[in-house]
């Protein structure tokens, strides 16, 4: 799931006000709170691993994206899935399914 930005952290990093403007948009990247939203209309019962991905390095951490989506699935009483922190440029560990 993508949770390419934490909002606040976009809006007081380096990015230009254009650049910041379009990545905040409809057609803009998933931030975390979006990402959050709707993996909890989304994950079933059948669903075992999240992998968080696509987490931009200037406006987001490994940190923040896994507390946003865990703080979420569990407000929605959804703690059977296991939440994947991906890492760019490393490989993660391959899930069979």
């Amino acid at each position: 799931m993508e949770c390419n930005h934490d909002i606040e952290l976009l809006r007081s990093g380096p990015y230009s006000w254009d650049l910041k403007t379009r990545i905040l948009s409809d057609q803009g990247h998933l931030s975390n709170s979006d990402s959050a939203k709707l993996l909890a209309n989304w994950v079933g019962e059948s669903t075992e691993y999240i992998y968080l991905s696509h987490l931009s390095k200037d406006n987001n951490t490994r940190e923040v994206a896994f507390e946003t989506i865990d703080e979420s699935l569990q407000k929605n009483h959804i703690y059977h899935v296991k939440l994947m922190k991906t890492q760019q440029n490393h490989v993660q560990k391959l899930i069979t399914l």
